[in-house]
């Protein structure tokens, strides 16, 4: 009798990203518009789970809005490779019913690529169970708490009369997007000096609509880093989404200092450069609105090299640079 090979960490993004590209061809376009749903392709999901500082000991990880588990196999992934001297305590939470068997499968396999690894999935609303989870905390003295939470949420419109905005209302939180409403309440979920890393809209950066969303997000986490995108249509190129996204990489209750500012073309497939700059450029010290000042960073080839070695990029380099004000009062980095 033939032994089956235990499954390699390096495998499991292969094998989500196909389970991936078979569910969002299944998905129809009323059903994706619905749930606000919109699947991570794998080089993306690398590229967050990449964004995470290497932990050990007991874990507990939170993936809200898991869809077929492609970021937690990246993550799962990861810490196989790099050998992470940790147990993780996967929870994965998703509101579409038809993808819970994929969902299970992904699961199954990052158990078997992980022995440290175990798993729960749970099959229903995020908002719902993240303000449970919030309640219990409060009155039975004991709930979920996470050291690490990674998310691609829903990007739709909450209605001011919706169920959702009434349940998160409860827990004191205010939110006009299902997106923000996500990031909030993983907050809320994270433990001290706990880890999240999103991809969202960037929209929340300006406007009076994300204002008190903004302020709790500084009020409670550091912004360690954020990840700007050149182009608008090839994070999620095969869904056909053509809007700006970020990634933020956040600790809860850590000091502020400075933050990585880091660009790439979109796919996720091609080189990263990064720079290093103070927080108060990024949010301007007395600003109470809390606008984030970031954009797109255009780079000639030579500071995209240099960048990509050294993170914070050269003294040569950085000398280059000058930023100029757009119109959407965004910085933008120019170099010469």
């Amino acid at each position: 009798m033939t032994t089956q090979a235990p499954l390699l960490p390096a495998t499991l993004v292969d094998r989500s990203e196909a389970r991936r590209v078979s569910a969002a061809e299944k998905l129809e376009d009323v059903r994706r518009d619905e749930l606000g749903q919109f699947f991570t392709p794998a080089p993306i999901a690398n590229l967050l789970a990449g964004m995470f500082d290497p932990s050990e000991g007991a874990l507990r990880l939170l993936d809200a809005g898991a869809g077929v588990g492609s970021l937690t196999a990246a993550l799962v992934a990861r810490a196989g490779l790099e050998q992470w001297p940790a147990s993780v305590d996967a929870h994965v939470v998703e509101v579409d019913q038809d993808l819970l068997p994929t969902l299970t499968e992904t699961m199954h396999e990052c158990e078997a690529a992980l022995p440290r690894l175990s798993s729960q999935i749970h099959g229903g609303d995020f908002i719902e169970w993240g303000c449970e989870q919030l309640g219990l905390g409060l009155f039975a003295g004991e709930s979920t708490r996470f050291e690490l939470a990674i998310l691609n949420p829903p990007y739709r419109k909450l209605n001011t009369a919706s169920r959702e905005r009434r349940l998160l209302a409860e827990v004191g939180i205010q939110a006009t997007n299902l997106y923000s409403a996500f990031v909030a309440l993983a907050l809320r979920l994270l433990a001290p000096h706990g880890q999240l890393v999103a991809i969202t809209p960037r929209s929340f950066c300006n406007g009076p609509y994300f204002k008190a969303f903004r302020r709790e997000m500084f009020a409670t986490s550091a912004l360690r880093r954020i990840h700007v995108f050149d182009s608008r249509n090839k994070a999620f190129r095969d869904s056909e989404v053509l809007q700006e996204n970020v990634i933020v990489h956040l600790v809860k209750g850590d000091n502020q200092g400075d933050v990585v500012i880091a660009s790439s073309d979109g796919s996720g497939e091609e080189s990263v450069s990064e720079r290093r700059v103070p927080f108060s450029s990024v949010v301007h010290p007395g600003d109470a609105n809390c606008f984030i000042h970031v954009s797109r960073m255009r780079l000639t080839a030579a500071w995209r090299r240099a960048s990509v070695r050294s993170p914070t990029g050269s003294e040569e380099s950085m000398s280059q640079c000058r930023r100029e004000e757009s119109s959407t009062s965004a910085h933008v980095t120019i170099c010469a």
